[in-house]
């Protein structure tokens, strides 16, 4: 074989090579590690990643035979909007698609959703955002679960305005990636107040309001004030009703400093119990890594006798930083049972902002492709959300099964 041929060939293999790794890399994450005792123990199995299209965000509701993914969508003539893909239940085939939210001239773009179901409503909290006049503005949708995603409810006006959350001053209410939950007779969203810094002696308080679950009435407005346990500026974070107490996972600040971004602000993930008066009833430390960054708490679900969460987390090698998304599994006692890498971010400016739904069989998190919002060591008036026109929705799917046993207590 002539010397040129040899070297050609070597070089086309080691092309098929790293395409491959890359290929694999991305399709399937890595393997998953287990905790705890076997009788406390899960198992997951990956079994795909679903393109669901250009756009960012996805949340997902799951029914018995549907699974609903509602996002942020910018295959609308470059306009964005909120819309829903339905799918059977392994998401083989699309069913329906509906746009939900346009942009509009008074109110701006749709920017940010979360949303919360009973198994037969979806409850959506959003922000729409108008460039041109600063305000960002907050506002509730109700949809029934079914093939055609009706609209049964919704607020007539916002329930919330203020200034984007760039340009939020000290005690300013920001109204993005709103938190949506589901209690036995009324549905709450809960906002954050806007601090000095993310410093670990900085108060961290959300905004709740209650509404009936027609969204015509507001039962109640509060604000909740966590610094008695937690500290630094109210971060992206999730709540839910479960077994007459309310639950909310938050990320803490852990070491002194006056920290000006949450992506790099060294934190840890506290579970905090409330009664239903919402007074704290006790905290837990779930996930302390002290040298990391847990940031971004956008999933959370309890499904049986465990408690699943997927978050940002991040750490610095050398001058590099480097995020992950992990997928957490506790089980009653709070021992942790499973962690997952479910998604690395393949540049500095991936968000890894992440949504959760768990079946009696599957584990579905939403995430977004491409990127997203700029290097961690920006000040947080530069931030902004990074160009979603790139990004791309997609759903990873797992099977799991998990044993029912009681648990040992934790030590």
């Amino acid at each position: 074989m002539n010397k040129k041929l040899f070297l050609l060939l070597l070089l086309i293999s080691v092309i098929v090579f790293v395409n491959g790794y890359d290929h694999q890399f991305v399709q399937k994450p890595p393997e998953s590690q287990y905790y705890g005792e076997e009788s406390t123990r899960i198992r997951i199995n990956f079994l795909k990643k679903v393109h669901i299209g250009p756009g960012a965000r996805p949340e997902v509701v799951a029914t018995k035979d549907r699974v609903f993914i509602v996002y942020l969508d910018t295959a609308i003539r470059g306009e964005q909007a909120f819309s829903v893909k339905i799918y059977d239940k392994d998401m083989n085939n699309e069913i329906a698609y509906k746009i939900l939210v346009s942009t509009s001239v008074e109110y701006g773009k749709p920017t940010d959703i979360r949303v919360a179901s009973d198994g037969q409503y979806l409850y959506a909290f959003y922000e729409t955002v108008n460039m041109n006049s600063g305000k960002a503005y907050l506002w509730g949708a109700k949809y029934r679960l079914d093939d055609n995603f009706d609209k049964v409810a919704y607020t007539p006006s916002p329930i919330s305005a203020g200034p984007i959350f760039t340009a939020a001053q000290l005690g300013d209410e920001k109204v993005d990636d709103p938190i949506a939950l589901i209690a036995p007779d009324s549905v709450f969203v809960i906002t954050r107040i806007k601090q000095v810094s993310f410093s670990k002696e900085v108060p961290m308080v959300y905004r709740v309001r209650e509404f009936t679950y027609d969204l015509q009435t507001k039962l109640s407005e509060f604000d909740l004030d966590l610094s008695s346990v937690a500290g630094g500026q109210g971060r992206q974070a999730s709540a839910l009703y479960y077994n007459k107490h309310y639950y909310m996972v938050v990320p803490t600040t852990t070491k002194s400093g006056y920290y000006f971004e949450s992506m790099t602000t060294p934190s840890d993930l506290l579970l905090i119990k409330f009664n239903q008066d919402w007074k704290i009833v006790k905290s837990y430390p779930i996930s302390e890594d002290p040298d990391d960054v847990e940031t971004f708490v956008t999933g959370f679900q309890i499904y049986g006798s465990y408690f699943f969460i997927t978050y940002k987390q991040g750490y610095k090698q050398g001058s590099k930083w480097i995020f992950f998304s992990p997928l957490k599994v506790y089980d009653q006692d709070l021992n942790l049972v499973l962690s997952e890498i479910v998604k690395k971010a393949s540049g500095k400016g991936e968000s890894l902002r992440s949504s959760l739904e768990v079946t009696a069989d599957r584990i579905y998190v939403g995430h977004s492709a491409g990127q997203g919002p700029p290097p961690p060591n920006f000040p947080e008036n530069n931030y902004s959300t990074g160009n979603i026109g790139t990004q791309t929705a997609e759903i990873y799917i797992y099977e799991w099964k998990g044993d029912t046993k009681k648990s040992k207590k934790r030590r």
